[in-house]
Formats: structure tokens, sequence, C-alpha cells
């Protein structure tokens, strides 16, 4: 409260600038930002909207955490659309959306982008995006069957293995068929062999 009154700013504006300067490479630095990143995305709503320009800047940020909070307050202060578009750029944007959707606090927000990420496991995306994707899966509360059937097939590809098994591993048991956990053990016992 001290450096907004000093500053004469908003919450807002003193959370993006602590962000900024923050050293990416310090891990607890990293640590400090993802905090200071869930006190951003928890502001109010009008708060949020107000910084439509600075969230939009920040996703052109050189700092990685500041490009994903950028998208995470895009997507929060109801500019998904703006964030989605921003994503498709080029894969590095597409990894910072995905980062993002990790620093959602709210889980009907998060499951409202499932379409979203489901839609970068295609094949046409470079494999850092698909596995980062599989990854993200594991944040959506929503359509956990689904998932848990969407990402079986991946475990049998080198390439997104552990991703894939990390993410299945969250589904809740109740959440997981007979069928697909069968296929899933005997892909695993062929891959131990």
């Amino acid at each position: 409260q001290g450096l907004i009154q000093l500053n004469k700013t908003s919450e807002r504006v003193e959370l993006l600038s602590a962000l900024n300067v923050l050293d990416p490479n310090d891990v607890q630095q990293q640590r400090t930002a993802t905090q200071l990143a869930s006190m951003l995305l928890q502001l109010p709503d009008k708060q949020l909207a107000a910084g439509k320009a600075a969230f939009v800047s920040a996703t052109e940020s050189e700092i990685k955490i500041l490009r994903a909070v950028g998208h995470a307050a895009l997507i929060v202060s109801g500019n998904q659309q703006e964030s989605w578009n921003r994503a498709t750029g080029g894969p590095g944007s597409t990894l910072d959306w995905l980062s993002a959707v990790h620093l959602i606090p709210q889980p009907t927000l998060r499951s409202a982008l499932r379409d979203s990420i489901v839609s970068l496991l295609d094949s046409n995306y470079p494999v850092a995006v698909r596995r980062r994707a599989i990854s993200t899966l594991a944040r959506v509360p929503s359509d956990q069957q689904l998932t848990f059937r969407q990402l079986a097939p991946f475990v049998a590809s080198a390439e997104f293995r552990i991703a894939a098994i990390r993410t299945l591993l969250k589904v809740p048991d109740k959440h997981r068929d007979r069928t697909t956990s069968t296929t899933l053990v005997d892909v695993l016992v062929k891959y131990a062999e």
C-alpha cells in the first residue's frame, strides 16, 4: 500500500512493475514472481479491466513469466480472445499462453479454455507445444474422463510419455475408464520389456 500511495498508482501497476524487475534466472525470484502473479490475478475485475493495454504489452516482454502473466491477466479480465489471438502468433507465444493457464486461479476459467488447449494436441503443432498442452490439461478440472481417453494414446510415444503419464496420474480414479486403463497397462508393459 505504501508504494501505491507514494507512486500514486494502483496495485495492478505496482505488481506488474515488481514482476518486471525480478531476475528470470533466480529460482527464488521466480517463486516470488508466481506469488505476485497470483496476487495480480485476484485483483477486482474493474482493476484488471483497466489494465488491458499493460497486459497486452506484457505478452511481448523479454521476461517469460511476465509474458505468461500478461496472457493470464487478459484471460481473467475477460479478454480471452485477445490472449488467444496473440498465442497463435508462433510456438513461443503458444507456450506462454499455456504457461498462463497454469497461473489462472479460477478452475471455471481454466475449464473454459479446455477446447483451445486440446486443439494444441494436433500433430501440426511442434512437440514442445503439444507436450506443454498435455501438461496443462492436468490443471483443467472439467471433462477429466475425456482427458484420460484423449491423452492415453500419447503414452505410446517417447516424446510425450512422461508428460502424458504425469497428467493421467492426476485424473481421479472415478474418471479412468477400464478399457483405456487396460490399454495403458499393455502399452506400459511393452515399454518396460
